[in-house]
């Protein structure tokens, strides 16, 4: 089963249960729905944790003859400062952003700073150096997410 057939299955099987039809565990298909949760398992507890920053980006403006368009992007890494090279293409291009920045913990996300305005700028510039420090100031989680779903 692919984890593009997993994921599919696994929300046929939500939306099933949500209309209320029964589960018989000895149903064959009721195995592939099984099947289909433990693939879906192993890819969020295998590739959701390794970014322990995250960075969403809102463009909401474009300057004349930019390359980029408007969207939602995402900038993802275990440090800041693979965040930051994510990000360091916007400064090139003026356009206008909305940017936060997270930190995963496992007990949830927290956001640590934001950026709104154009990206051609000093204060861009400046946010971009600034945002360093958190990776300075926050200490290190002791326990990373398990890759595999403890029972």
């Amino acid at each position: 089963m692919q984890p593009v057939d997993a994921f599919r299955r696994v929300i046929a099987a939500a939306q099933g249960a949500e209309d209320g039809r029964s589960i018989d565990p000895n149903d064959p298909e009721h195995l592939k729905d099984q099947e289909a949760i433990s693939i879906c398992q192993a890819l969020m507890y295998s590739a959701l944790p390794m970014a322990r920053f995250e960075c969403m980006v809102t463009v909401e403006g474009i300057g004349p003859g930019s390359k980029l368009g408007l969207g939602d992007y995402t900038a993802c890494a275990l440090t800041i400062a693979g965040v930051k090279n994510g990000l360091i293409g916007l400064s090139m291009e003026k356009v206008t952003v909305y940017v936060r920045l997270w930190e995963r913990m496992q007990q949830g996300s927290e956001m640590l700073s934001g950026y709104q305005g154009d990206t051609k700028t000093l204060k861009f510039r400046n946010w971009l150096k600034d945002i360093d420090r958190w990776d300075a100031e926050r200490p290190q989680p002791e326990t990373q997410v398990p890759l595999v779903p403890q029972a």
